[in-house]
C-alpha cells in the first residue's frame, strides 16, 4: 500500500492496531496492520519513538493529556490523527494502558480501531481550534471538556440530576 502526501486511509472494521512501548515511548512492538497501514517496516520502527506516527494536525495538548494520564496508570482513550511514512494519515480510536510486570509498570501498549465518522469530524474541529487557540476547554484523559460558561452551567445541572437519582430524589 502506498498512501500519498495528503490521503487518507480509513481502517476498516477488521484493522486492529497494536503496538507496544517502554516508559518513555520507544517502539518495542509493531503487529502487522500497523506495518501495512504505516508503511513503515518493522524494522524502521522498533526502537524508534512512538511520536514517529504524529501528525502536524495533532496538538501538543493532545500529547500532555496522553502522557499526564498513562504516567498515573491510568488508560487514555481518544481520538488520533496518524501520519503514514508516504505522508498520508490516518485516524484511529486509540486506547493506551500501562504493561505491568510483577506489579510495575514496565512500558504501555495501545490498540487502535476503526474511529466513528462523525466523531471524527468533531475532533478535527477541536484540534483545529486548539492548534489556532481558539478553543475554550480542556482535555482530560482523551475527553474534549468545554469550559466555556454555557458548557460549565450544563454540567453543573447535570451533576444536579445524578446526584438527584441517586438520592431517589427524581424519577
Amino acid at each position: 500500500m502506498s498512501i500519498t502526501h495528503h490521503q487518507e486511509y480509513v481502517l476498516t472494521e477488521y484493522d486492529l492496531i497494536v503496538s507496544k512501548t517502554d516508559l518513555k515511548g520507544y517502539i518495542t512492538f509493531v503487529n502487522d496492520d500497523l506495518v501495512r497501514i504505516s508503511g513503515f517496516s518493522r524494522d524502521e520502527l522498533i526502537g524508534a519513538p512512538h511520536n514517529i506516527f504524529r501528525h502536524l494536525d495533532m496538538p501538543k495538548e493532545a500529547f500532555a493529556d496522553l502522557w499526564r494520564t498513562i504516567a498515573k496508570n491510568r488508560t487514555w482513550s481518544g481520538l488520533v490523527k496518524n501520519k503514514t511514512k508516504e505522508g498520508g494519515f490516518y485516524w484511529v480510536r486509540a486506547n493506551i494502558s500501562p504493561i505491568y510486570k510483577n506489579g510495575v509498570t514496565v512500558g504501555y501498549m495501545s490498540a487502535r480501531r476503526k474511529p466513528d465518522a462523525a466523531k471524527v469530524q468533531v475532533a478535527a474541529k477541536v484540534y483545529a481550534d486548539i492548534n489556532a487557540g481558539r478553543f475554550k476547554g480542556k482535555l482530560n484523559c482523551g475527553e474534549v471538556i468545554k469550559t466555556d460558561i454555557f458548557h460549565t452551567i450544563q454540567r453543573k445541572f447535570e451533576n444536579i440530576k445524578i446526584k438527584h437519582k441517586l438520592l431517589g430524589l427524581s424519577s
